[in-house]
């Protein structure tokens, strides 16, 4: 939904942008808050994988704890991150939308980083766990 508006949260005064007449540093802020929550959503897909691998293949049903587990480490992930980019103020116009601004290249760099160290580790917990 964020993405949809296109360049109106933009500041202003941002160069070189069409559309960008709407926006200011505070709904640049705001779309860039929400970006960085919907990298969650990778995360839920390798949670739901793990759930359904589970369910259908090894015709388990898993517990309350590990389901309780998936939610908290989703939302965690998340929603930390978009606090942590907010609280360090790196968020804002990052030349096609608002996200994690240019010069905080190496924040984006870990946020990847986790995602692909995390998700082989998910892909491959069935091997490792007895459920």
């Amino acid at each position: 939904l964020f993405f949809f508006w296109g360049p109106c949260p933009f500041p202003a005064d941002t160069p070189d942008t069409y559309g960008a007449t709407y926006g200011n540093e505070a709904t640049c802020k705001t779309q860039a808050f929400f970006s960085q929550v919907g990298i969650g959503v990778p995360f839920y897909t390798l949670c739901l994988s793990v759930y359904y691998y589970l369910v259908i293949v090894k015709n388990s049903r898993p517990s309350l704890i590990l389901e309780r587990c998936m939610h908290f480490l989703c939302f965690s992930f998340a929603f930390g991150t978009a606090i942590a980019a907010l609280a360090l103020d790196i968020l804002g116009y990052a030349t096609v939308w608002c996200w994690i601004k240019v010069e905080h290249d190496l924040f984006l760099i870990l946020i990847s980083v986790a995602i692909l160290v995390w998700s082989p580790l998910g892909h491959n917990c069935h091997r490792r766990c007895d459920y």
